[in-house]
């Protein structure tokens, strides 16, 4: 039953997201109808491959439009947070794919330390897109609600779901080195579970809030949180 529930838990999960980045993608279309041409046509391209189910194709594309975004410098900041969105669920969905790719029970040996490396450097880069994306979206009052919440959902779930190497730790085999590696360890390990949970009961308050309880995105929330 449990098995059950995850599975069917996991399923909306996987709908509601799918259908939230298409939906950011429309945006950022809608958005972009008085910006250059080269704005438009790189969303454009995005959608497609993103689609296709071609992420390594799409977050190339994803990263220039953010750039683009950058280089206007608009006191209005809401195509450049949800340019910024689009890029983290894009580099989010990669790093499910890798993740899911190191389980598999047909992963060769030969092919697991470039799969780490590219999953920590997806996993780090997509911390500081998150970060800045939550940052601006908290300035912006114009940011629809569901945006909001949805980006505090799937920084959680990342949050979770992450964990950074420490840098520059000096790993030895004597029982006093090993301790302090544990210790460091388990704080920054507590430290994103209870930033994650934050996060998670933020956008449940702001779900139930904003939308009611008999709500897809209020569903959602209280399946994260739980």
């Amino acid at each position: 039953k449990v098995l059950r529930n995850e599975k069917v838990g996991n399923s909306l999960m996987k709908s509601l997201v799918l259908s939230a980045l298409i939906c950011l993608i429309c945006l950022s279309l809608a958005f972009s109808q008085n910006n250059e041409d080269e704005s438009q046509k790189l969303i454009r391209q995005m959608a497609v491959f993103y689609q296709q189910g071609k992420l390594n194709e799409a977050i190339p594309l994803a990263e220039k439009i953010i750039k683009l975004e950058r280089e206007k410098k608009s006191p209005n900041q809401q195509n450049l947070i949800t340019s910024l969105e689009n890029l983290s669920q894009l580099k989010s969905e990669r790093f499910k794919q890798t993740m899911a790719e190191l389980v598999s029970p047909d992963l060769k040996p030969d092919k697991i330390k470039s799969l780490l490396e590219k999953m920590r450097k997806d996993g780090d880069e997509n911390e500081v897109i998150f970060r800045e994306a939550l940052m601006l979206a908290g300035k912006n009052p114009n940011i629809p609600k569901e945006q909001i919440i949805g980006l505090k959902n799937n920084f959680a779930w990342f949050l979770y779901k992450y964990f950074p190497n420490q840098a520059n730790f000096p790993i030895g085999f004597e029982k006093q080195s090993k301790e302090q590696f544990d210790s460091l360890n388990k704080t920054q390990f507590y430290e994103r579970i209870n930033e994650a949970e934050k996060l998670y009961a933020e956008a449940l308050k702001n779900s139930e809030t904003n939308f009611g309880n008999d709500n897809d995105i209020t569903l959602l929330s209280l399946y994260n949180f739980a």
